[in-house]
């Protein structure tokens, strides 16, 4: 028995053995009866005879009714099948829209990671740019200061340009400037 299995199912289907094997030793008993029963009713071989024949209609009317069975089988079959295509058809497309789902956070996962870089490529020059600030401050109690500041803010744009070009951004803002 299944785990799953209630207790009332189990009851269910014990009685329904019980009732299938009581009709199966009803029907062969009574077939291994039927000789002796009709040898004792109808001693007569040729009324015995009779008899049987007077059951070929009954018979016809039991193999059409098996023949009316096996068609129903195949139409309950055929709609069962219809039932099986159709869920087929709803999982496909249940796992067409999870795939889906999963291309779009691909796509997202992509932006945030270019995000990301960025973000750390911004914190990686902002850092440069405290730096030489610092470095201009020191450089502003020495003569000449004019001359290295521009030099050094040109390294800074050009620090910039770097950083942008690989993250694939576009920078127009210094793109051809000259240090002044």
């Amino acid at each position: 028995m299944r785990s799953k299995e209630t207790a009332d199912e189990a009851k269910r289907r014990n009685w329904m053995r019980r009732i299938v094997g009581c009709a199966i030793v009803v029907i062969v008993g009574l077939w291994f009866a039927t000789e002796p029963l009709l040898a004792w009713w109808l001693p007569d071989l040729e009324k015995r005879s009779q008899l049987g024949d007077s059951f070929g209609a009954l018979n016809a009317l039991f193999s059409g009714l098996a023949l009316a069975g096996v068609i129903l089988a195949i139409l309950l079959q055929r709609e069962e099948l219809r039932l099986q295509r159709k869920e087929l058809e709803e999982t496909r497309a249940e796992l067409k829209r999870q795939a889906d789902a999963a291309e779009k956070q691909e796509v997202s996962l992509e932006k945030q990671r270019r995000a990301m870089l960025l973000s750390a490529a911004i914190s990686a020059a902002t850092t440069q740019v405290e730096i030489a600030e610092r470095y201009h401050q020191e450089l502003s109690r020495w003569p000449n200061y004019i001359e290295k500041r521009t030099d050094t803010q040109w390294a800074l744009r050009n620090l910039y340009t770097k950083v942008a070009m690989e993250l694939g951004e576009e920078v127009s803002d210094w793109e051809g400037q000259q240090p002044s």
